[in-house]
This record gives C-alpha cells, structure tokens and sequence, in this order.
C-alpha cells in the first residue's frame, strides 16, 4: 500500500481512507478485470464456453500481471460472480449437473488464465533477452538430456500462443462432451 501510494503521490494514509486494506485493493482490481469480459450472446454451451475462454484471455492480456488478482482472490467478488452466474446459468439450461457444470466453466477460465500467465512470462523474457542483447537458448542443447521433451517440441519450436490456446480450449470442451456424455 505504501508502494502504491508513493507511486500516485499521495500519502499511505490518503490511500487508506479509499481503501482500507491489501486485501480490498486486490479484489477492487479483480472486480475491475472481471467487469471488463462481455459475457457471450449465445446461451448454446458449447460455444458460449469457446467465447468466454476467449474473452477471459482478451481482457487478462490487455491488463498485464491481472491474472495474479485472480488467483489471489479466485472467482468469488462480486464483479467475478456475476460472470460464473451467468456462465453456470448457461449451463444449467443446457442440462448439466452442477458439478459438471462448475468443472467445466472453472476449467476454460483457468485454461485461459494459464495461457496468459504462459504469454506474458515468454515477453518478459524475450524483453530481458533483447536489453541484454543476448541470444535464445539453443533448445536443442538445452534439452539434449530430455529427449521426449525434445522429440515433442521439435528442434525449431516456436510458440505460438495463439494456436496453443485455441487446440487447448478445443481438448477441454471435446474432453467435456465426451466426460459428461453432453452433445
């Protein structure tokens, strides 16, 4: 709290008189992440879960460091519930169980959510390697001793987020479908 009044140029005490902890600042900035994602039109599950993946991750990667927020606090602000009510209301329309139905929107929120924490940790990487003008490993020297791991990425591995991301989302909706027997 300090840090942060020191950086608007007010005092400790000012901040807390707006905000009277750690605690509520972080879910003030979740509240503000999750009143950010458009929740989808449709009410179909299946692609409701692919939009909503989707704009979980617009939002969190046009907000860097957001993602921390959310895991600190989980789902449960008011801004955040508005958007699991909603999802969890699609559904239950659709006939999933409750569990099933929670599992399933937890898992394309989180699914998103990792995936941003995976693309900012790469640019701040590239970032260091770039002003220390260093270059990127050699992947395969680097992982010489794992060769599945080497066989699996390929010698000239790049990653593209944007593709992992959607083939990721498309394992967890199919794995949902086939788990829960939901067509």
């Amino acid at each position: 709290m300090h840090t942060i009044a020191k950086h608007l140029g007010v005092s400790a005490t000012a901040l807390y008189r707006h905000i009277p902890s750690k605690q509520a600042l972080i879910e003030l900035c979740t509240d503000t992440i999750s009143e950010k994602v458009s929740l989808p039109i449709t009410m179909k599950w299946e692609p409701f879960l692919y939009e909503l993946a989707r704009e979980y991750r617009r939002v969190a990667l046009s907000m860097p460091g957001s993602v921390e927020f959310i895991r600190y606090v989980g789902l449960q602000t008011p801004e955040a519930l508005k958007v699991v009510e909603h999802s969890l209301g699609v559904m239950r329309q659709a006939g999933f169980n409750p569990e099933a139905a929670f599992m399933s929107v937890a898992g394309v929120i989180s699914h998103a959510t990792d995936m941003v924490l995976h693309e900012e940790q790469d640019l701040k990487k590239r970032e260091a390697l770039m002003k220390e003008n260093a270059s990127p490993p050699n992947l395969p020297e680097v992982l010489a001793p794992f060769p599945n791991t080497l066989w699996a990425l390929g010698d000239n591995f790049m990653i593209d987020h944007e593709h992992n991301f959607e083939t990721g989302l498309k394992i967890i909706i199919e794995g949902i479908k086939s788990v829960y027997d939901m067509k």
